[in-house]
C-alpha cells in the first residue's frame, strides 16, 4: 500500500498534477478555481525589491 501511494505521488509530481489527499483541500481547491474564473490575481511583491 505504500508502495501505491509512493506511486500516485512521485507520479503526479512529474506529471504536474495536484494531489488532493483530503475532502477540506479538494473543497478548498474547487472554490479557489471558481473564484479564479472570475478574478484576476495580484503579482506584485509585498516589500519594493532593491538588489543593492
Amino acid at each position: 500500500m505504500l508502495d501505491d501511494e509512493y506511486q500516485i505521488r512521485r507520479k503526479s509530481l512529474e506529471l504536474g498534477v495536484p494531489v488532493l489527499t483530503t475532502i477540506e483541500l479538494a473543497d478548498s481547491f474547487v472554490k479557489t478555481l471558481e473564484w479564479l474564473k472570475n478574478n484576476k490575481t495580484t503579482i506584485e511583491p509585498i516589500e519594493p525589491y532593491d538588489p543593492f
